[in-house]
């Protein structure tokens, strides 16, 4: 119900509207700004688009993290501010969970589907634009992949600090992809355990195995649609990536190619346990049913003879011995016991 209504509104909305469609709604905006060249670097964070500075310097590199994506105030001053078209504004607000790449005259635009572990997974829409030496990053909750390339921002020496946005870029999607790619070795250990529990103790906890392929299944979608976003970064031709990092891209286009290959066997391997699961199971329905079988075929005769004793005629042999009932329970335990043996002379027990 609540997912018709979510669709009713994309439908009955105007296009280029700035209206949240994720969960976290009740994100209070938080605003860092990081300024950075050789020399030194600024870190602060504002509450409103008023307290933003007014000039950026061409000399530094400026990074911008907004979170909290319900303001669209906010997301409107930033369109306003940079020059940012009215539909890529809509893409910041419409969480679609899809990983995509536009580019204008100007700047680039790419939507990415960002997974993160602390003491849960968590899993949100991320929003890069890379400008010539501006960098906007637009996500929904508080918590990202990025604390390292902080860390290299505060440190005199690192490379960061040398150069241009362009590599500020890269290393936001170097680590979006290492995070996603960390998880995956984490569910891929798992199922490693999984597995190796099957084939020593043949105990296989399927419950749990779909638990870790729907978490495969995020990791595929943050991971698949890299592969052509990379490609597209490469191939076409634009302001705001130089060709010198180009190869540091295709560095991270042959990490997803190997995540994407990880994921595959990860996939098959919960195939395998399935199947494995599905024949475990068939077999045991099949040593049910022998046994049933068995005592059917045991209870046959002995029914027959019930049932021929139990008519109602006046003369049947042995009807009025005096030892008839012991004779029928002798009877009976011998065809029992014949049959019992034959079944096992065939090894059918």
């Amino acid at each position: 119900m609540e997912r018709d209504l979510a669709n009713q509104m994309n439908v009955d909305r105007a296009p280029g509207s700035l209206t949240y469609t994720g969960k976290y709604v009740d994100v209070p905006v938080d605003i860092e700004m990081i300024r950075f060249r050789e020399e030194d670097y600024v870190i602060e964070h504002y509450s409103t688009v008023n307290e933003l500075p007014r000039k950026f310097d061409s000399d530094s590199v400026w990074w911008f993290n907004l979170t909290g994506l319900n303001d669209p105030e906010v997301i409107s001053f930033f369109g306003r501010r940079f020059g940012i078209h009215e539909m890529h504004l809509e893409d910041i607000v419409q969480i679609s969970r899809h990983s995509k790449v536009d580019m204008t005259d100007n700047y680039l635009m790419s939507e990415h589907y960002m997974l993160y572990r602390d003491s849960q997974m968590h899993r949100e829409s991320i929003v890069l634009f890379l400008f010539e030496n501006v960098v906007l990053s637009f996500q929904e909750y508080p918590g990202d992949v990025f604390a390292p390339i902080r860390k290299r921002i505060r440190q005199t020496d690192s490379r960061v600090r040398r150069e241009k946005a362009d590599y500020l870029y890269y290393l936001m999607i170097d680590r979006l992809v290492d995070e996603a790619v960390a998880v995956l070795k984490e569910l891929v250990g798992k199922l490693d355990d999984m597995e190796r529990l099957m084939i020593d103790e043949d105990a296989i906890d399927i419950q749990r195995a779909y638990a870790i392929k729907r978490e495969l299944l995020n990791v595929k979608s943050a991971i698949y649609p890299l592969d052509d976003l990379l490609g597209i970064l490469i191939g076409e031709q634009n302001s705001v990536i130089r060709e010198e990092m180009f190869p540091y891209i295709k560095d991270v286009g042959d990490h997803v190619d190997q995540a994407i290959a990880q994921i595959g066997r990860a996939m098959d391997t919960i195939e395998s346990m399935n199947q494995s699961n599905m024949a475990k199971l068939s077999n045991q329905m099949n040593s049910i049913m022998k046994v049933l079988t068995m005592f059917s075929a045991i209870f046959i005769p002995l029914n027959f003879l019930t049932g021929m004793y139990g008519m109602n005629f006046l003369h049947m042999p042995f009807l009025r011995h005096p030892h008839a009932f012991y004779g029928f329970l002798l009877a009976s335990a011998l065809i029992a016991g014949a049959l019992i043996a034959y079944f096992k002379k065939k090894k059918w027990l």
